[in-house]
This record gives C-alpha cells, structure tokens and sequence, in this order.
C-alpha cells in the first residue's frame, strides 16, 4: 500500500516560497512523499525549488517529485487535473493577497484549486508568515481559520 502524498500546487514563480516551505514541513511531519504539481506554460519549464535539500537542512528527509503537466488551456485547470493524477492527502498552494475587486476580476487560483479537487487544501497567503518556521521546518498551529 502506498502513502498518500502531500501535494504542492505552484506556478512556479517563486511567489508562493511560504506555501512551498508549508508543504515541505508538512510532509515531513507526516513521513509523506511531497509531489509539486505545475502547469506547462507556453512551453516554459521554470525552476521548482528542490524540498530534499531543504529538508534536509532541517535535518529530515523527504521524496519530492516534480510534475510538469499539460493539458488545457487554463493553468488553473491544468493543474486541477494533475492533483487528480496525484491523489493527494492534502493539497498546498499559495495566494496573492488581492482585494474582493481583484479576485472577481482576475479569480483565484487557489480558490479554483481547492473547489476543484475532493481532498483539504491549505492556501497560504504569499506574504504570510504561516505556521512553518523556513528555518527548522518547524509547525507551530494554534489558530485555524476555516472560511464558510
């Protein structure tokens, strides 16, 4: 039987480091794999952060897969698609700190992601401090927001 993994949704960007470093600690909490799922952009690979070496900066090890998908046009979608591949236990993406008007606009994202897949998903925000220490990979949760 094999373990659930822990899922990190990213567009690779950078921006989402808090929620990347989230999933890392998470997965290493719980003994799970870590698959960093991305969409194919115009043909762009862009550099996913590698978890083994920050894991093992926290003196813990990890397995972490990186998964370039392709398949529809939207990213959102994209990726959507490859968590359900995935079947993670848990899925982890960032968020832009916008405005109501900003995510009526342009949309989240991270909202589409977790309406999108039949497990929890932990959205951090880009600019967050979080519960994961970047340094130690320690968590420390003691309040939990669940939006309704």
């Amino acid at each position: 039987m094999t373990t659930a993994p822990i899922a990190h949704a990213t567009d690779a960007t950078g921006d989402d480091q808090p929620a990347f470093v989230h999933a890392a600690a998470l997965a290493t909490a719980a003994a799970r794999p870590l698959v960093s799922v991305y969409a194919d952009v115009g043909g762009v690979v862009p550099p996913v952060p590698d978890a083994t070496a920050l894991a093992a900066r926290w003196g813990r090890d990890v397995d972490h897969r990186r998964m370039l998908h392709v398949c529809c046009d939207d990213p959102a979608d994209t990726v959507i698609d490859a968590l359900r591949r995935v079947t993670p236990s848990l899925v982890v993406t960032g968020a832009h700190a916008r405005s109501a008007f900003g995510n009526l606009m342009r949309g989240s994202v991270g909202e589409a992601i977790a309406r999108g897949v039949a497990v929890p998903t932990l959205i951090v925000p880009n600019d967050g401090r979080g519960f994961a220490d970047p340094a130690t990979g320690r968590l420390d949760l003691r309040r939990v927001l669940v939006p309704a």
